[in-house]
C-alpha cells in the first residue's frame, strides 16, 4: 500500500476571493493589501499568530485592527483556502475509495487545521500536516522527515503531489515518488498510470 500526500493551496484549492474578501472586511481596496497579504504569509505559515499576521497586512493599508478582527479574517481566509474545486473534490473522493492512505501536507497557518477538520472533505483523508502548527515548512527537509517519522513508513512508499518545483525536488531528495501538479486532469492521469486509481 502506498501513501498519497497532496498539497492544499495550488493543488486542491486555487486562489479566488481571498484577497478581495480580506480587503472588504478591512474597508480598503484589494490592491492596498495584496503585497503584504503575500509578503507576510511565510511568517504566518511558520507559526506567527493570527493577530501578528493580519495586523501587518492591515497596517500596509493604514488600518489598525484588534484580535477579534484578526480572528474573523483568519477564519474566513482559512475557510476559503480549504474550499475545494469540484474536480479536486471528485479526485479526493475517488482516492478515499482506494486502498491507499491519503494525507495533506500544506504550508498554511495553524488555524487551517480547524478549517480542514470542519470542511466537507476532512473525513476523506487520513489526516494532515500543517506547517503553522509544526513550525517548519516545505521545502525544508525537516518537514518531510517529520512526515516520514509520523507515518512510520519507508520514504519510497510516499507519493507526493505539489505545484512548486522546489517542494517536489526536496521530496525527491528523500526518496519520495513525486508529481508536479499542472491540473486535476493531469494529476488524475498520473494517479491512474501509477496504479493508485483505476482507469
Amino acid at each position: 500500500m502506498q501513501t498519497i500526500i497532496l498539497d492544499l493551496g495550488g493543488v486542491l484549492v486555487e486562489e479566488t476571493t481571498q484577497v478581495r474578501d480580506a480587503a472588504k472586511t478591512l474597508g480598503v481596496a484589494p490592491h492596498e493589501i495584496t503585497r503584504r497579504y503575500w509578503s507576510e504569509r511565510d511568517a504566518w505559515d511558520r507559526g506567527a499568530d493570527d493577530l501578528t499576521y493580519w495586523a501587518a497586512v492591515a497596517q500596509g493599508a493604514g488600518v489598525t485592527i484588534d484580535a477579534a478582527v484578526a480572528d474573523q479574517l483568519a477564519r474566513h481566509d482559512a475557510k476559503v483556502w480549504t474550499t475545494l474545486r469540484p474536480t479536486a473534490l471528485e479526485l479526493l473522493v475517488d482516492l478515499a475509495m482506494s486502498p491507499h492512505d491519503v494525507w495533506v501536507l500544506s504550508n498554511a497557518a495553524a488555524c487551517f487545521e480547524r478549517a480542514i477538520a470542519e470542511s466537507d472533505w476532512g473525513e476523506l483523508v487520513n489526516g494532515w500536516f500543517v506547517s503553522g502548527s509544526l513550525r517548519m515548512m516545505k521545502p525544508e527537509s525537516t518537514i518531510y522527515q517529520h512526515v516520514e517519522q509520523s507515518l512510520g513508513v519507508d520514504p519510497a512508499s510516499l507519493c507526493f503531489v505539489d505545484d512548486r518545483p522546489e517542494n517536489i525536488a526536496a521530496a525527491e531528495q528523500r526518496g519520495w515518488q513525486t508529481h508536479l501538479w499542472q491540473s486535476d486532469q493531469d494529476t488524475r492521469a498520473w494517479l491512474v498510470e501509477s496504479g493508485f486509481l483505476p482507469e
